[in-house]
């Protein structure tokens, strides 16, 4: 166990080098734009106010850690596995984890703008507060995942045949959101914003639809068996 700060970024930087390896590391306010770091293995560890942008982190691991301020803007995670993991307040605007595997991990308060999460498979995850306006999320597959927005946004979200089961999407805002041939089975949408959205040929199986708002949303071949529509908003929305 090692701790890293300001005046330690050298000795950081030869150690993942060399190494490859963060076990059980404390790193803090550690400037790391664009390290090259492929395969970097992270476990029991830290990173407070770390700068990460731009970083080419793929095919790395990251495992029951914590990021808190951490700044992984535009950094690169493609095919990235996170499990049991934690990035609070920290900005991963335009983060690539395509391909990824997120497992029980919790996204509280961060931003995720312009993220591109395309093909990965997320599940048993916590997203309250999450900014996620422009994600693009196609053919990704959510699983026990809870998005408790408040008052963050997935405006504009592309989740193309995307596959959401037993997600909590209560009060979630997808105005615009782009889910065509989605399917989603026994999801919540509560109280959620689907104003102006793109419902062409999404399955909703199972989901519970309660003052849900589909004002103006295309609903072109919508398939819903098994669920229930109660007190939804949708006006000049488009059926058939």
């Amino acid at each position: 166990m090692a701790e890293y700060s300001t005046f330690a970024r050298d000795a950081f930087i030869d150690k993942i080098t060399r190494v490859g390896t963060v076990d059980g590391d404390t790193v803090s306010r550690l400037d790391l734009k664009k390290i090259e770091a492929e395969r970097l293995f992270v476990q029991d560890s830290v990173f407070t106010n770390v700068d990460m942008s731009g970083a080419d982190l793929s095919r790395c691991t990251f495992l029951q850690s914590t990021g808190r301020g951490l700044s992984l803007r535009g950094a690169r995670l493609p095919d990235a596995a996170l499990e049991g993991s934690r990035f609070l307040g920290s900005d991963l605007n335009e983060i690539v984890l395509e391909g990824a595997t997120i497992d029980r991990c919790d996204f509280e308060g961060s931003a995720l703008m312009n993220a591109r999460l395309q093909g990965a498979a997320i599940s048993c995850c916590r997203f309250r507060n999450t900014e996620l306006t422009n994600a693009k999320m196609p053919v990704t597959r959510f699983l026990h995942v809870s998005f408790e927005l408040g008052h963050a946004s997935m405006m504009r979200a592309d989740l193309r045949k995307a596959y959401l089961i037993d997600c909590d999407l209560k009060d979630v805002n997808l105005n615009r959101a782009d889910l065509e041939g989605a399917m989603l089975v026994n999801c919540d949408l509560t109280g959620a914003n689907l104003t102006e959205a793109n419902l062409t040929n999404t399955s909703l199986i199972g989901c519970k639809l309660y003052l849900t708002a589909f004002d103006r949303a295309t609903l072109t071949g919508l398939i819903h068996a098994g669920t229930s529509f109660d007190r939804i908003s949708d006006q000049g929305a488009v059926w058939g």
